[in-house]
């Protein structure tokens, strides 16, 4: 996976030291890629919420992605047994 862009990004509430965040991502648009056959472009919406359901930031974030069962094959490494 690779990151291409953001767009559209708010700040609509402060953060402060101590919150916790929370998000939600959601696809709004998915196409093939028009220059590398076999990945696809991905647009993914995500809100950013603190600990009390307040959304701190909103953005869109376009990605490149392999589709399912078509990402290069990469073997496992060897575990050491310590042996």
């Amino acid at each position: 996976m690779a990151n291409l862009g953001w767009d559209k990004v708010r700040l609509p509430a402060p953060v402060f030291e101590g919150d916790t965040i929370y998000s939600q991502s959601q696809v709004v648009a998915a196409r093939p890629s028009s220059s590398r056959p076999g990945v696809g472009i991905v647009t993914v919406e995500t809100t950013g919420y603190n600990q009390q359901g307040t959304p701190v930031i909103t953005f869109e974030r376009t990605v490149m992605v392999y589709p399912r069962d078509h990402a290069p094959h990469r073997p496992t490494p060897a575990l050491d047994t310590g042996a």
